[in-house]
């Protein structure tokens, strides 16, 4: 059997939805749904996590992939590697190779195995409100949704901000699963102001269990708590995934509420923090119609951090809202900005190839270079429109100028 569908996440992982709602992952374009009797599952609905292993979405998604069928469920990933040979699944499969052999010698879609990662995109808590961004993972941003009278899934983000709890299953995963944990992503909202995942470290902690423990974080690193560095010392690796969509006054503008100093001064006091924690920093991006013009000197920045942790952005392509992709671009200024953007990787490629973590680098500029190739070069007028109009909205009611921030767009919104 070969591992061209294969992903060992179902027979491996807990994931929980921003609106406690269970899910097979975090990188399935429609949510990653796990359903029973066609109806979403809630945290507060099981007791036991291992009956989420019996529901009818996670029995067909084994069979899929056990006869090597690349099942819709999963397509971001297998999109990923088409455009560019990399994917989530495919890093999973690396990182638990032993247990997907495992999977692969049983062919059994009840094959157990323990929980080995757990995943919490820990409610929509967040203290910022992100241009790309929905009331789904941001309740603050629900303010502006409803002054502008534009629609967004009321329940469920009012479900991201008040069905979550420690008690119940996630303590019980933790008192009975945490002996074979490896591996925990938080997300959010944003995690490091969140007191479940306090919860969560602390439990570990004093299950003596946290040593064996890395945790993952996607943060906008706006807050760096004490307590939350105090707990980290117990832990075996702490990956941080700074998100960050330009510098200065266009991550500002990008990422409403965030402060460019404070993020800064927040990263100075994490990478001191590295010989009292085994650390790993890296910056996730968003690839979108916003920063698309000024990558080049984003790059450009971020090479004064080459020493210190990988200066090569991971980039995320944006399939929702569509209209803020880059394809809603004019295609001239499509053209324009694919050409900079390779023309910077070029000048670069010495620098990349000799820098600290080159390794890494080489790897995220193959995955940019996968985001290249998926822009569509035709004109969208009507998706254009969209962009235009969302963001003269949200200007509008921030007392904003797109063009104060990022001038570049000035063919666009002129």
């Amino acid at each position: 059997m070969s591992k061209t569908a294969i992903c060992p996440l179902p027979w491996i992982s807990a994931s929980f939805n921003t609106d406690a709602s269970f899910r097979v992952c975090c990188n399935t374009s429609h949510g990653g749904l796990i359903k029973k009797n066609d109806k979403k599952v809630y945290m507060n609905q099981v007791e036991n996590y291992s009956d989420i292993h019996t529901t009818d979405t996670i029995q067909t998604l084994k069979k899929d992939m056990l006869s090597g069928v690349r099942s819709k469920f999963c397509s971001a990933c297998y999109d990923a590697e088409d455009a560019s040979g990399i994917s989530i699944r495919q890093y999973y499969i690396k990182k638990y190779s032993t247990i997907v052999d495992r999977i692969i010698a049983s062919s059994d879609v009840n094959h157990a195995e323990k929980v080995k990662f757990l995943d919490f995109s820990l409610t929509n808590n967040c203290n910022l409100k992100c241009r790309m961004c929905t009331p789904g993972a941001s309740y603050l941003l629900s303010q502006d949704f409803d002054k502008l009278a534009m629609p967004y899934d009321k329940e469920y983000a009012n479900n991201a901000h008040a069905l979550w709890s420690y008690e119940g299953v996630i303590e019980n995963l933790i008192a009975n699963e945490g002996d074979a944990l490896s591996d925990i992503l938080f997300t959010g909202g944003e995690p490091l102001t969140n007191q479940i995942h306090l919860k969560i470290l602390t439990g570990l902690v004093e299950k003596n269990r946290s040593q064996e423990i890395s945790l993952t974080y996607h943060t906008n690193l706006m807050v760096l708590p004490d307590p939350v560095l105090d707990l980290w010392k117990n832990f075996k690796k702490v990956y941080v995934h700074l998100s960050l969509e330009g510098q200065g006054k266009h991550n500002d503008y990008i990422r409403h509420n965030s402060n460019w100093d404070k993020i800064l001064q927040n990263l100075q006091k994490l990478l001191s923090k590295k010989n009292q924690i085994d650390l790993w920093i890296e910056i996730h991006t968003v690839f979108q119609a916003y920063n698309f013009l000024i990558i080049p000197s984003y790059l450009e920045f971020l090479k004064t951090y080459a020493s210190e942790f990988p200066s090569f952005p991971h980039f995320i392509w944006i399939d929702n809202p569509s209209f803020l992709s880059v394809d809603s671009l004019p295609a001239q200024v499509k053209k324009e900005g694919l050409a900079a953007i390779q023309t910077y990787i070029d000048s670069n490629k010495e620098f990349y190839e000799s820098a600290d973590f080159h390794e890494f680098n080489l790897e995220k500029i193959q995955i940019l270079q996968g985001c290249l190739n998926r822009v569509n070069l035709e004109q969208s007028d009507s998706s254009q429109k969209e962009f235009v109009d969302y963001t003269v909205k949200f200007d509008k009611l921030r007392n904003q100028n797109v063009l104060d921030y990022i001038p570049q767009l000035e063919k666009v919104f002129n």
